[in-house]
């Protein structure tokens, strides 16, 4: 490896930990931030194998992501997906409590 991977190799990890750290210090800033789970099912076809992957994927796109094999037979795997949301609207409104506080 040349000295210029292994700077550019340390500066990104370097850079992933100060996101990683902003984005932390973000969410506690918050007092009303709070995050939810969400879950759905997906059944995952044997016979269907390709399209059930290219789903899955459309799917980890959005942000689901399989929590667990809820069981299985002889012609699909059935799956639980969850994904973490954000309940905005009590972003909004600690937001607006926050302006009208300074603003009078």
């Amino acid at each position: 490896m040349t000295t210029v991977t292994i700077i550019s190799i340390c500066l990104a990890v370097v850079l992933f930990l100060i996101v990683l750290l902003i984005n932390r210090h973000q969410r506690k800033s918050y007092e009303n931030y709070h995050t939810t789970i969400e879950y759905r099912n997906f059944r995952f076809l044997y016979s269907k194998m390709a399209e059930c992957l290219e789903a899955l994927n459309q799917l980890g796109a959005e942000g689901w992501e399989i929590a667990t094999c809820a069981g299985e037979d002889t012609f699909a795997a059935y799956l639980i997906l969850k994904r973490e949301t954000l309940q905005v609207l009590y972003f909004f409104i600690s937001l607006y409590n926050q302006l009208e506080d300074q603003c009078g």
